[in-house]
């Protein structure tokens, strides 16, 4: 049969073979780090993954994510706090907040410490309606607010402009395609929560005094020990693109790096150009992946059974159109 030469001996070193055509050999299935169906392919894909993985949105039971699902103000709120890293926190008084509230409901915890700090309040009716589904311009205030910039909002005209144009100067609505009195579904929850680790916390240093400090992904890094970063995936247990490395089943490389896969679908995107979450252990004695989602707009991927590979090498690789060989 015939054989397929996707790349000519020309002596391309591997880091620019890689770069410049991507072939992964999938030799395995999916994990519970995998890209789900009902999310493959919609817009916000990639931010729905990435906060998945980070344990800010939840999968439900049968391991899907539901982009159309529209979130209520409880799950919201939840989301918000589990954003921040202050979802193990534990006050030391009841909370008393919201009417509406008891000490049994699911997310008493998360929104009596979003109360607590100022992300949401209570209606007239001393109520929060936790069931009612959150709309958009809800959400962009409880996240102002979280980020810090609840004041400024209201300098600049309070409830509801203030806050959408001070969400607008801080990019959280970038690639955002919903009207502002709109029910939020989660995909454009991941949106907005994705866009909000590049905010710049700021905090109150004095009275009345407020300062930027790092983005939110900076200020969670600094404490989880988190790094954000890409490169391209060149090794797992079953292949190496590079040579020279024995890994165990769950490690793969990252430009020459070796990483624990965790949870992640990592092995599936061998060859690719990725980017990903990952924490390093305090003593440097290991790297864990948090998060890998591939980099669709600059991978060209080749998907073929391993038995019809004849060659790969750092010059190239040749397979055949058909799993029977000459």
């Amino acid at each position: 049969m015939e054989r397929v030469d996707s790349l000519k001996k020309s002596g391309i070193a591997v880091q620019r073979l890689l770069a410049s055509l991507v072939a992964a050999v999938f030799l395995f299935g999916g994990t519970a780090g995998a890209v789900t169906d009902d999310v493959t392919g919609t817009d916000y894909e990639m931010e729905l993954v990435i906060m998945r993985d980070l344990g800010v949105i939840s999968a439900y039971e049968d391991g899907s994510l539901r982009p159309t699902q529209v979130v209520s103000r409880a799950e919201f709120t939840n989301m918000v706090i589990r954003l921040l890293g202050l979802d193990k926190v534990s006050l030391d008084a009841s909370f008393a907040g919201f009417s509406d509230v008891g000490s049994g409901y699911w997310a008493y915890d998360n929104i009596a410490i979003a109360y607590t700090l100022g992300i949401i309040s209570a209606s007239e009716e001393g109520l929060f309606y936790p069931e009612k589904n959150v709309t958009l311009q809800q959400a962009i205030k409880m996240l102002v607010c979280a980020l810090g910039y609840g004041l400024p909002a209201e300098q600049k005209g309070g409830w509801p402009s203030g806050y959408i144009v001070t969400a607008g100067s801080l990019n959280l609505m970038k690639k955002l395609k919903l009207g502002m009195e709109q029910e939020l579904d989660r995909q454009n929850a991941a949106l907005l929560l994705y866009n909000a680790l590049d905010v710049k916390i700021l905090t109150e240093s004095e009275i009345g005094k407020l300062t930027q400090g790092g983005t939110l992904f900076e200020e969670k890094a600094s404490v989880k020990n988190w790094v954000k970063s890409t490169g391209i995936l060149t090794a797992n247990y079953d292949t190496d693109l590079v040579g020279g490395h024995d890994l165990d089943p769950d490690e793969v490389i990252i430009d020459g790096n070796i990483y624990r896969t965790g949870a992640t679908a990592a092995s599936q995107y061998l060859g690719q150009r990725v980017t990903f979450y990952s924490v390093e252990e305090t003593d440097g004695s290991e790297k864990r992946l948090l998060s890998v989602y591939p980099d669709k707009g600059r991978n060209t991927v080749l998907e073929f059974d391993a038995s019809m590979l004849e060659d790969l090498s750092a010059e190239g690789l040749s397979y055949y159109e058909t799993e029977e060989k000459d």
